[in-house]
């Protein structure tokens, strides 16, 4: 994947990432009397997921590894969280109104949690990248954030 701003711009406009992480959050919704919560939240990976498997075109288009652990800055699952990250809240400094104003981001505790396995529906499974060593980390042990998103709209 190519870290330009501009070429992420272009790959997220030509899959049509937007609408199709809408679609894949709105549909992850408690049943009716289920629970009152109403949408759950999916985490980067769950959306990526989702992505390869209900939009294999779009899939293929973008060129990434769905990810997991070991895939570092190169898979779908952090472009997915990266991208919905800037547009949901930008940074501060640009003083800039959210593109998106129906999906909500949020990361889960890292809090006693040890690993997290994501399976899809052929069976493959993806450790998270949630355990693999921060990049950025001074002394290179911290664990990444576990980014997790919803749908708020109506």
């Amino acid at each position: 994947m190519n870290t330009d701003f501009n070429e992420d711009i272009k790959i997220w406009e030509e899959c049509n990432f937007e609408n199709n992480i809408r679609e894949i959050l709105k549909n992850a919704k408690a049943k009716k009397g289920e629970h009152h919560f109403g949408y759950y939240f999916l985490s980067a990976n769950q959306i990526a997921i989702d992505f390869a498997e209900k939009y294999p075109n779009d899939f293929k288009k973008a060129n990434m590894s769905i990810g997991g652990s070991g895939a570092g800055n190169k898979s779908l699952s952090n472009y997915i969280a990266r991208q919905l990250s800037g547009l949901i809240k930008p940074k501060i400094k640009k003083n800039k109104e959210p593109k998106i104003k129906d999906i909500e981001g949020a990361f889960l505790s890292k809090n006693h949690l040890y690993q997290v396995i994501f399976k899809d529906n052929q069976g493959s499974e993806f450790l998270s990248s949630y355990n693999d060593k921060s990049p950025t980390s001074k002394n290179n042990d911290s664990k990444r954030s576990f980014a997790m998103f919803r749908f708020i709209g109506e």
